[in-house]
């Protein structure tokens, strides 16, 4: 009879086991709490820590005391959960079940604190005496398998993942802790110690200016910041990233034109001190980056603690990589590099960075180039994205784009949803549904998204204006019934949607979904518009929720312009809607000639907004005179924004009938980003206008103007 109990016991204990092995799968088990749970590990110091760890988050996680025990020699009906940490493991982590005891295992701490977690919520889903409904879903099972992570270096750049212990939760690297020095971050390890050798000669001693990378005074102060700061002990390691300032400057003199540099090619010169500090620090790693004046790898072999991370700004994004032009041009410099070094990192992109609040769906674009880059043999993923700014859907972009670096195999729709219907009970299906059908139409159109597109991309792929309109009232419904952790986010996430909303209002113009009616000859602004405004201008309630894009974008200069549009009076233009023909070829994606007489001013912060941008030297313009008769006064205006090489032109020429009538210069307005023409006019005794406008000239040159205007 003892041994049928004994029997039974065993039989009961497999099958708590297997309880907890399968939460990775979408089904659920049934709850099992019957059994304590006794946390031993392996006689070593780093095991012993993260099973001290284990036993204490379990024993806080219980509903009940005295279920979790630690190292309980004596005899009882206990579920063994050993942990061990083992640098010579074949695998990064492994799962066994041996006789009654599961069995953690992880090459590395970082890879065990993951697994542990895992291995919580797993146990939280089958035993409710746990609790873990802050920790996200569990990605694997616990069935005795062992397996490699896709990569190395796994960074998903969004806003949730900048917090370490998150990351460490969800099994990523942070840059703020994973690197000592990082990106165009060199000057920091000169602080203090700038003086003109160490830089390009004939250049500024700013930050903008380039360094002299041959020079030995740059590394030995390189070398006294590694050391002051991190050490050089093996029992701690810290990559390094030593790169050029963003810019195509080289140094020539002839310590740099000694070493092989070129004056395109700073890598000869960058490759001697990348070795050296490898040589210095043979503990910690060495990365630079293939990008710029860097592309080219150098042509000797590098030491072993060293890497490259190679830029993918050029490839396209969003879609299947495979015969395109750009990812050939990919392959050939990525194969020159792995003759340098085996450590190869990819900086990749998953953000519009002139708008981080639309919506992007770029999961399934995620998934496919992940499996593009670790079938090249790619290591590491740093995932450039809005960072420390907050975008919508970036929570479940973190945790996707993080479980997709582990095991590419996963299913997108699934961890998509398994996230969303846990942390937001309410409108975690009305969410889901709407960000897959933005996934599923990009992937459909199999058009690449821009990292630098204007809204009007948007529009023209992946966003339905109804839809999201749609999804946008029905989410504002849902707030109201959710509970109080899902209303803070539903109530950041609505607010940052009012940016997408107003975007559409803007672009529809007097359409259905626009901000006003077009009412004799002028835009009459629609009522709700101030209330979606109000609605944005809650921005400020939020942590990380006050800017737009990467670069000048401010939402409380975006909401300036809002408010001069529905504060103003409505727009009084002639020439609104009337037809306008040109001659000139226009610019590829600025080729909507309407644009300048459709009644909407263009944002003086934003050139993608309402501006028809144009690289031509003279554009010409012609509209029939019968329409605008009575007009006394022409308007138009012209944006300055020199960062992106856009100057006012250098004159207006207007036409009556194929003869000279005006030749006016642009002058900048009160306001620093804009400069235009104001000029009175006649033209009762014209049949058709003519206007030439006459640009600058020059390869990296363009104007652009948002309404011609006639009162």
């Amino acid at each position: 009879m003892s041994t049928f109990r004994n029997n039974l016991k065993y039989l009961f204990l497999l099958i708590i086991l297997s309880a907890c092995c399968s939460c990775g799968a979408d089904n659920k088990t049934p709850s099992l709490n019957s059994l304590n749970y006794n946390v031993i590990f392996e006689e070593n110091t780093v095991s012993e820590k993260w099973g001290n760890y284990v036993f204490n988050h379990l024993s806080k996680r219980s509903k009940e005391k005295g279920i979790v025990h630690l190292q309980n020699s004596g005899n009882g009906d206990y579920k063994a959960i050993m942990i061990e940490v083992d640098k010579n493991l074949e695998y990064d982590y492994c799962v066994e079940h041996i006789d009654k005891q599961i069995v953690l295992k992880a090459k590395t701490e970082e890879a065990i604190i993951w697994l542990i977690y895992q291995f919580m919520k797993c146990l939280s889903d089958s035993d409710d005496r746990f609790i873990a409904d802050d920790l996200p879903p569990a990605i694997i099972n616990f069935h005795t398998h062992c397996a490699n992570f896709d990569f190395n270096y796994r960074e998903p750049y969004f806003s949730p993942n900048t917090d370490t212990e998150y990351a460490a939760i969800i099994g990523t690297n942070v840059l703020d802790k994973d690197w000592g020095i990082w990106g165009h971050n060199l000057h920091q390890a000169l602080k203090g110690n700038r003086t003109g050798e160490f830089y390009v000669k004939g250049t500024y001693l700013t930050e903008e200016e380039q360094y002299c990378f041959s020079n030995n005074k740059l590394f030995k102060h390189v070398k006294e910041y590694i050391s002051d700061n991190f050490g050089n002990d093996k029992k701690y390691t810290q990559r390094f990233m030593i790169m050029p300032n963003d810019n195509n400057i080289v140094c020539n003199c002839d310590l740099c034109l000694s070493k092989g540099n070129t004056k395109d090619s700073a890598t000869p010169a960058l490759s001697f001190l990348i070795k050296r500090l490898a040589q210095e620090f043979p503990h910690h790693s060495f990365f630079t980056s293939a990008y710029l004046t860097t592309k080219s790898p150098p042509e000797d072999k590098w030491p072993a603690n060293t890497g490259v991370m190679i830029s993918t700004i050029d490839m396209p994004k969003g879609i299947e990589l495979s015969e395109q032009q750009e990812v050939k041009e990919f392959l050939k410099r990525l194969n020159q590099w792995k003759a340098c070094t085996s450590n190869i990192y990819t900086w990749d992109y998953a953000a519009n960075f002139d708008d981080y609040l639309t919506p992007l769906p770029v999961l399934y674009g995620l998934r496919d180039q992940l499996r593009f880059h670790k079938s090249n043999g790619i290591t590491g993923i740093f995932l450039n994205a809005s960072g420390y700014d907050y975008s919508p859907f970036d929570d479940v972009k973190t945790f996707v784009a993080a479980s997709l670096m582990i095991n590419n195999d996963l299913s997108v729709d699934s961890l998509c949803e398994r996230y969303l219907t846990q942390f937001y009970p309410k409108s975690g299906k009305l969410i889901s549904d709407y960000y897959l059908s933005l996934e599923k139409r990009m992937n459909e159109q199999g058009k690449p998204y821009n990292i630098y597109g204007g809204f009007n991309e948007a529009l023209d792929t992946y966003l339905n204006a109804d839809d999201f309109c749609q999804f946008y009232d029905s989410l504002s419904t849902l707030i109201y019934t959710a509970g109080e952790e899902e209303k803070k986010k539903l109530e950041r996430l609505y607010t940052a949607l009012s940016y997408t909303r107003l975007q559409i209002a803007y672009y529809q113009g007097a359409s259905s979904h626009g901000f006003a009616t077009a009412e004799e000859k002028s835009m009459v602004v629609k009522p709700d518009i101030k209330t979606i405004c109000e609605q944005l201008s809650h921005y400020k309630a939020f942590e990380g929720l006050s800017a737009y894009k990467e670069k000048d974008g401010n939402l409380e200069s975006y909401l300036r312009n809002w408010r001069n549009i529905h504060d103003g009076s409505p727009l009084l233009n002639l020439l609104l809607n009337e037809p306008i023909s040109t001659q000139s070829t226009l610019d590829e994606d600025y080729d909507n000639i309407q644009i300048i007489n459709d009644g909407k001013l263009g944002f003086a912060e934003e050139y993608h907004q309402g501006w028809l941008i144009y690289s031509g030297n003279n554009l010409h313009l012609q509209f029939k005179a019968d329409d605008v008769k009575n007009s006394t006064k022409i308007s138009i205006r012209f944006l300055i924004n020199e960062r992106h090489h856009i100057y006012p032109p250098v004159r207006v020429e207007i036409y009556k009938d194929d003869k000279i009538y005006k030749n006016i210069t642009p002058v900048r307005t009160g306001n620093k980003l804009i400069a235009g023409i104001n000029e009175n006019i006649n033209f009762s005794d014209a049949e058709y206008i003519s206007i030439r406008i006459v640009g600058r000239g020059g390869a990296k040159s363009a104007f652009a103007c948002d309404e011609i205007q006639l009162n």
